[in-house]
């Protein structure tokens, strides 16, 4: 048994593999995981632009810019 391309030779049998996509691992990941993983990057992201910008307005009021 050899892996070659993405085909699998399986004693002169040709078994194509799935792709990630098609796996139930792969859809779990894109499905799921990946959205829940893009909203708390968003989430991250705001936060830490909240911060700078409040970590800004206080070094203004404090006269150092």
């Amino acid at each position: 048994m050899s892996y070659n391309s993405g085909v699998l030779l399986n004693y002169g049998r040709v078994d194509t593999m799935p792709q990630f996509h098609e796996t139930l691992y792969g859809k779990r990941f894109l499905k799921g995981q990946l959205p829940q993983l893009l909203k708390h990057l968003e989430t991250i992201a705001t936060e830490l632009k909240r911060s700078n910008d409040l970590k800004e307005k206080e070094l203004k009021q404090k006269g150092v810019e």
